[in-house]
């Protein structure tokens, strides 16, 4: 049999009611996983910031490791070119000990 007016308004309304709260579950479910997106969001954040922290300190390290190797370099140029100057020094010696034992004979 047909449905009278007064049953299909009734069931319009159960329609609707039904409806609205497939709407809210489907909006609940929307609203679950922003917020999920949005924890991992920040997880992820606090990650970047973790590992930027770890890179400055990484790159000052790498930074001081290279400026002491310099300060070697130069360090050890410095010395060498002492030891030059003093084996000349000791060649002039040796040299003119000789010069002055032959002076002597």
């Amino acid at each position: 049999r047909p449905f009278t007016y007064h049953e299909l308004i009734e069931e319009l309304k159960n329609y609707k009611v039904h409806s609205r709260e497939e709407e809210k579950k489907a909006e609940m479910e929307v609203k679950n996983k922003l917020d999920g997106l949005e924890k991992e969001r920040h997880q992820l954040k606090l990650r970047e910031s973790s590992l930027m922290d770890d890179l400055k300190k990484s790159n000052k390290s790498a930074r001081n490791q290279e400026l002491e190797t310099i300060k070697a370099k130069d360090e050890n140029a410095k010395l060498r070119a002492e030891l030059e100057a003093m084996k000349e020094k000791f060649n002039r010696m040796q040299q003119e000990t000789e010069e002055a034992k032959k002076t002597v004979e």
